[in-house]
């Protein structure tokens, strides 16, 4: 295949009609120049991709050189093919490639002949030189006392004895070749909290590189977490505050009997596990982002204020405590599921005081009978659990109608139906009735703002948003007040609503 009136090889494609195909090259022709003359194909073949591949011969000025081209189906020369889509080989004599194959791991395979010789020759095409079986990732606990291997060196041991090796790259120390593999040496530390990953660039030159151009191979290790432990025993009746600010995907485990204090705003993702004794919370971002746990007979106190703190889940073991304080906890998850958390309320309520020994509980207002620890399951299957008083349905610190709507909204008032606490269900019995609208009552907080302490004082006695003013304001019950008492009384029983009357007009 040579260009009619011009030395340069040409490669023309047809239609099955034998027409020429004007969509390939320019008007069906391409014309590539190889070396310093005469240029000629003479066989082609397509690869298993569609590609085309050329066999012939090229003048390189002394004499004829064995050429191979590889070409894309649009005509183009394939540039990932050598670098430039073409190659030429000297044998010394004038050499020709008179027939071409593709085989199936992407090598090509040219017969012909140098002079008066026989001549085969193998290019590796697709597979080419370069790295093989790479270790992409390592785990951080995998040890390092030896040298680890992490790629083989696929090049010719002919090739590879004149090639110079180069290392390259950020953590180029880490790495060493040997043979025809690539190691990780020795003593090199894996922690994925420190660093992800250990990056080279191997880099190929001298011998048969001079004429191919330099083969660059890059290669990286990620390095993958593991899920450690931090591990802190605090003993007997001692107390101990951690130090440090936790981050990465590690696990808090406290141990012992005594007393840890967490004040850190960490942001780990293992969670925090309370095998034994007790943990304070100091930070509402203390737990991290990961799920609580709460072994057999151990606690955990929330000393956060009002604050609000979110956890993935929470597993509480029958026996195990969780203090909340004036605090509140949302569960995202819903794990366990809201009637779970539910009987761990009613074990921790106890009497009525809110001072139980295993289950939810709070022990900053037991004397204090009209608050206590409410829960909220939302649309999203998240169940908030926190300080509230008797009334307060929706959890946002204060009563008002919402709280009332959400009452009568529920049609559960003596209707001998399972109830919970936002349908108006305070004292934990699992209905709604005269008790519980009687609670609502006796809190005294209707229409007074937010009941929420702002400062925390000595003792029990504490200062709440408007609720000082309230004490203080005019006993007449406003409109509003009395229109709560119609619509309750309305839907009770002539004793029921007599007493009911009486309770609620004469705690406002």
């Amino acid at each position: 295949m040579r260009y009619f009136g011009d030395t340069t090889l040409a490669v023309t494609r047809h239609l099955a009609s034998g027409e020429i195909d004007l969509r390939f090259g320019t008007n069906g022709i391409v014309k590539v120049p190889v070396l310093n003359s005469t240029d000629e194909g003479f066989r082609a073949t397509l690869a298993p991709d569609g590609k085309i591949v050329i066999t012939g011969f090229a003048n390189n000025g002394v004499n004829q050189d064995l050429i191979v081209l590889r070409m894309n189906q649009d005509g183009s020369l394939d540039t990932s093919f050598n670098t430039a889509g073409k190659v030429s080989v000297n044998f010394g004599a004038d050499d020709y490639g008179y027939s071409v194959a593709c085989m199936p791991d992407g090598k090509i395979l040219v017969a012909g002949r140098t002079g008066s010789d026989i001549a085969f020759v193998r290019l590796l095409g697709d597979a080419g030189f370069g790295i093989r079986n790479a270790v992409s990732s390592l785990v951080e606990n995998t040890s390092t006392a030896s040298r680890i291997k992490v790629a083989d060196i696929d090049i010719p041991d002919n090739i590879l004895a004149t090639a110079t090796v180069t290392l390259t790259g950020p953590d180029a120390s880490a790495f060493e070749v040997s043979g025809k593999a690539v190691y990780l040496k020795a003593g090199t530390v894996l922690d994925f909290e420190t660093r992800e990953s250990y990056s080279v660039v191997l880099t190929f030159t001298g011998g048969a590189f001079d004429i191919r151009g330099p083969l660059v191979s890059p290669l990286t290790v990620a390095v993958t977490d593991v899920v450690e432990d931090w591990n802190m025993t605090v003993g007997g009746t001692d107390s101990s505050t951690d130090t440090i600010t936790r981050t990465g995907s590690s696990r808090l485990v406290k141990h012992g009997s005594g007393t840890l204090v967490l004040d850190r705003p960490n942001s780990h993702t293992g969670g925090v596990i309370v095998q034994g004794g007790r943990v304070i919370v100091r930070n509402p971002a203390a737990l991290g982002t990961g799920p609580l746990v709460i072994a057999a007979g151990a606690s955990l106190s929330f000393d956060i204020h009002t604050s609000g703190v979110t956890v993935p889940s929470v597993t509480l073991s029958p026996t195990g405590q969780i203090d909340l304080g004036y605090g509140r906890v949302t569960v995202a998850a819903a794990e366990p599921d809201a009637a779970a958390i539910r009987a761990a309320l009613i074990r921790g309520r106890g009497d009525g005081s809110w001072n139980g020994t295993t289950g939810w509980t709070s022990g900053t207002f037991s004397d204090r009978p009209s608050f206590g620890l409410g829960y909220v399951v939302t649309g999203d299957g998240s169940v908030t659990v926190g300080f509230a008083s008797n009334g307060d349905t929706d959890l946002d610190g204060s009563i008002d109608i919402l709280d009332v709507t959400n009452i009568l909204a529920s049609n559960t008032f003596n209707s001998g139906l399972s109830a919970s606490w936002s349908d108006g269900d305070f004292n934990y019995d699992g209905r709604v009735d005269i008790l519980d609208i009687s609670a609502f009552a006796s809190a005294n907080l209707y229409n007074r703002g937010s009941y929420r302490p702002l400062t925390m004082a000595a003792g029990l006695g504490v200062t709440t948003g408007d609720t000082a003013a309230g004490a203080a304001a005019d006993s007449t019950p406003t409109t509003e007040e009395a229109a709560f008492a119609a619509l309750v009384t309305g839907m009770m029983s002539s004793t029921d609503r007599t007493t009911a009357k009486k309770k609620a007009f004469a705690t406002i």
